[in-house]
């Protein structure tokens, strides 16, 4: 499916890489009016915080934002984080391919097309506690992405869900990070040799 246009919305593509093979991308979308990607990239850049990914092994990295705007015309740039600590995972070294901490989006209007997920990537096994994340990194992360989204809207943007079969994108209320894990067999399969 081609991307749709969409004005001020811009696709933010966080590609996490251990250096070893092992890579994943999780995807959100930022309103900012008036703006041009390095704007975006400098407000995500300030906005983001080490315990957001704190279920995320050490071993993983977002090196690299790809921000898209969705005009129809411009092309994706990409962005060089310098492996910052915020960029960082902080989860124990030891990970699991299929495992990921689920952070949801919610909008105001029901409806699958304006309801979003992230699925964190490679959780660390010390994170992990029948099958939930630990309660205490939990609360942690769920403090950080409420200080990211505030940090968006201070910014003068906002986090939105983005329906690229309606073309439309919705502000989000507020993250909720769940503590029941869930799965990606997509990133198991791809690891399998």
């Amino acid at each position: 499916m081609p991307l749709p246009v969409i004005a001020n919305i811009y696709r933010c593509a966080l590609l996490w890489d251990n250096g070893a093979g092992a890579t994943a991308v999780n995807v959100i979308h930022v309103r900012l009016g008036g703006s041009i990607s390095d704007d975006v990239y400098n407000l995500l850049n300030t906005s983001v915080a080490a315990d957001m990914w704190r279920s995320v092994s050490s071993e993983f990295k977002i090196n690299t934002v790809d921000i898209t705007p969705l005009d129809g015309t411009t092309a994706t740039s990409t962005y060089a984080t310098a492996g910052a600590t915020q960029w960082s995972g902080h989860g124990s070294a030891a990970w699991v391919a299929a495992c990921s901490a689920i952070v949801k989006w919610p909008t105001l209007t029901r409806g699958r097309s304006y309801q979003g997920r992230t699925f964190l990537p490679f959780t660390g096994e010390s994170q992990i506690n029948d099958s939930a994340l630990v309660s205490t990194d939990r609360a942690a992360m769920q403090t950080a992405w409420d200080t990211f989204r505030d940090d968006i809207v201070t910014g003068g943007g906002s986090i939105v869900v983005a329906s690229y079969g309606l073309s439309v994108a919705t502000d989000v209320e507020l993250p909720v990070v769940e503590t029941s894990l869930a799965t990606q067999r997509r990133r198991q399969d791809r690891l399998r040799t």
